[in-house]
């Protein structure tokens, strides 16, 4: 899967991708049509703005919390806020651990 270019849109925020394509950084790659992104609750009102700016459609609200958003190409992204304290040092932790494709990924912890 190929997915939207989220450093140009979050870029200067601390984001990470967690989910079903996170994963594949640990083990085999399982199927998923859509990209979990998590960012700390205190930049998700930016992040929303951003994906507004950057012509993402608002689709709905997932269960885990956050938005659901469709990329200008039609790609599903889950943009999760995470309101726990630890957070912003898990996001942190994961701009030190990308992906083949160069994605910053939660780490295992």
């Amino acid at each position: 899967m190929r997915w939207p270019d989220l450093d140009k849109v979050l870029s200067g925020l601390p984001w990470a991708v967690a989910g079903a394509v996170a994963t594949r950084r640990y083990m085999p790659e399982r199927a998923t049509a859509d990209i979990d992104v998590v960012v700390a609750v205190a930049d998700a009102d930016d992040a929303r703005r951003r994906f507004e700016a950057a012509g993402y459609a608002r689709v709905g609200d997932p269960a885990i919390g956050g938005t659901a958003w469709k990329s200008p190409d039609g790609v599903a992204v889950n943009l999760i806020e995470g309101t726990e304290p630890w957070w912003p040092a898990a996001i942190a932790d994961a701009q030190r651990n990308s992906g083949e494709d160069g994605l910053p990924v939660l780490t295992l912890p």
